[in-house]
């Protein structure tokens, strides 16, 4: 029976093949292996899938010592690591390796970094995954809904995907619904350079020591993959190979927000370029359009060796920026590659009040002692900061996981009891300078809160009550926008803000009720939003 299998897999590797005509030059593949008698079917068809691409594939024990895996994984072009190794033997080993190299044994993405949570691998509910970006070179053309497998169940027994949670530097490129009814990020990329969202095993940085393809379609499925699976692995091998000639991997990233007035813009540099131009401006058609016989005000960079770029002036506040990058060449007949259309939106905020940033677990700079709150007060019921963490256990008085920016919130802990809690920091400032217009802060609740009243009050006695009555349950940072000329209707001069409250309940009438903790981020002063070109 496997070896029926593996003779259909070979003859649907003659249609797949075409996908990738333009091969130029073959590479050195590691292909990390259990080399189990049982699992080698699956193994020896994708083997043979990226020997006919052109490449020499060498076969590698996972139970080889750390130093000849070390060395074998270093001098090869890219390392493809099995589903059917043991995690165990191959997670303290090449993690800080820099080459590149394609995952598919999900048991050892999160010893290795790649995902929040311990990895595992579900049974398949259907064929498909769904494409989430279908502009990355590694989507390999497709989009939407696309079939990657044959069936769910074969001659290695039912199909299993990876039970992947990327982290916040990852691009997904596709997520699957599996049999315990959950939706999965089973294949994503990190960068080179790009931080992880856990610390490797292995104790070596947390970051990207090369590119990490996680691709997490496991053994039990490879006598299963269809024509779509191997034209996806198929573009992960001439991605990882530096085979796209375009620009990709932008930063900022696409639709990336609150970027300051002097980012400066980078990208991956494309397969076959020695020059870029770059091409940025405020309207998308001049940007996506714009060539150089036609620069249409945007061509801000022509013909630079560097995969960055710097621009002369600030940008603008509150502005959304499209950019471009086209790849260039000096040897290869199919230069340019015009580039895909990215975006970001520049910080729109002016002076900032607090990040809770700078807080630690040490005198003077503890939160409560700048945000007075309720202790020793039997009329105030809020308590800023954890009262008692657990140092050794990595606790302290600030939140550092329920966090919108940064590393640290603040928790804000109400009991109305007695009608009231409040928190206030001293400002001593002047809010009139700069144009700006709105106090912004972002807050995060709990369903299990007791609801009541959120306020805002400036100099004590100057409120803005948040509209919405339920602001305490919501589980997401959400946004509380107040114009400043609230404040100043409340007798508020801005040239002379004292001082900024935060509190719950209702001043002018206190009721007794419960309590809760709301956690704070980001209390910023905004400009007026820009008004953006079409």
């Amino acid at each position: 029976m496997l070896q029926r299998r593996f003779v259909q897999f070979l003859m649907c590797l003659v249609l797949v093949t075409g996908f990738f005509t333009n091969v130029v030059n073959a590479e050195n593949i590691l292909f990390i292996s259990s080399l189990d008698p049982v699992m080698m079917p699956g193994d020896d068809a994708l083997k043979a899938f990226m020997e006919s691409l052109g490449h020499t594939v060498t076969y590698f024990d996972h139970s080889a010592d750390e130093d000849a895996t070390e060395e074998a994984a270093a001098a090869a072009d890219l390392v493809f690591i099995s589903e059917s190794v043991s995690s165990q033997r191959i997670r303290n080993e090449i993690t800080e390796i820099e080459t590149p190299m394609i995952i598919t044994e999900m048991y050892a993405w999160d010893e290795m970094g790649l995902m929040i949570g311990a990895g595992s691998s579900p049974d398949c509910a259907s064929t498909n995954i769904e494409i989430v970006d279908p502009d990355h070179y590694l989507a390999a053309g497709f989009s939407g809904t696309v079939s990657v497998l044959t069936g769910l169940t074969g001659a290695r027994g039912n199909a299993r995907f990876a039970n992947g949670a990327a982290g916040d530097e990852a691009t997904v490129i596709a997520r699957a619904t599996l049999a315990d009814g959950v939706t999965y990020d089973v294949f994503y990329i990190y960068e080179k350079g790009a931080n992880l969202p856990v610390a490797p095993a292995d104790g070596s940085p947390q970051v990207a020591a090369d590119m990490r393809i996680c691709l997490g379609f496991d053994e039990q499925s490879y006598l299963l993959w269809n024509d779509n699976a191997f034209t996806l692995l198929g573009a992960s091998i001439e991605y990882a190979l530096g085979r796209n000639p375009n620009a990709s991997n932008p930063r900022p990233k696409v639709g990336q927000i609150e970027i300051a007035r002097d980012a400066v813009l980078q990208w991956s540099a494309g397969g076959f370029a020695d020059k870029h131009n770059v091409y940025l401006g405020k309207v998308f058609d001049d940007v996506k359009e714009a060539t150089v016989d036609d620069p249409r005000d945007v061509l801000v960079a022509r013909g630079i060796e560097e995969n960055t770029y710097e621009h002369v002036d600030l940008l603008d506040y509150g502005y959304t920026y499209y950019w471009r990058v086209d790849e260039l060449s000096d040897t290869h007949v199919d230069s340019p590659w015009k580039g895909d259309v990215w975006d970001f939106t520049v910080l729109n905020y002016l002076i900032v009040i607090d990040d809770f940033e700078d807080y630690n677990d040490y005198t003077p700079d503890e939160i409560w002692n700048t945000w007075i709150d309720g202790y020793g007060d039997a009329t105030n019921g809020s308590t800023i900061g954890y009262p008692d963490p657990d140092f050794n256990s990595g606790e302290h008085f600030v939140e550092t996981k329920i966090v919108r920016n940064g590393s640290q919130s603040m928790p804000f802990f109400y009991n109305n009891a007695a009608g009231l809690s409040e928190a206030t920091k001293s400002i001593n400032a002047d809010w009139s300078r700069g144009g700006v217009v709105t106090l912004t802060l972002f807050y995060y609740g709990d369903a299990a809160n007791a609801v009541v009243p959120m306020y805002v009050a400036l100099n004590g006695n100057a409120i803005a009550v948040n509209d919405n009555a339920d602001a305490v349950l919501v589980t997401e940072w959400t946004k509380l926008d107040i114009p400043l000329q609230t404040f100043v209707n409340a007798g508020v001069n801005l040239a002379n803000v004292a001082s900024l409250s935060i509190g719950f309940g209702d001043k002018t009438n206190r009721v007794a009720a419960g309590s809760g903790v709301v956690y704070f981020d980001d209390i910023r002063l905004y400009l007026p939003e820009p008004q953006q070109a079409n």
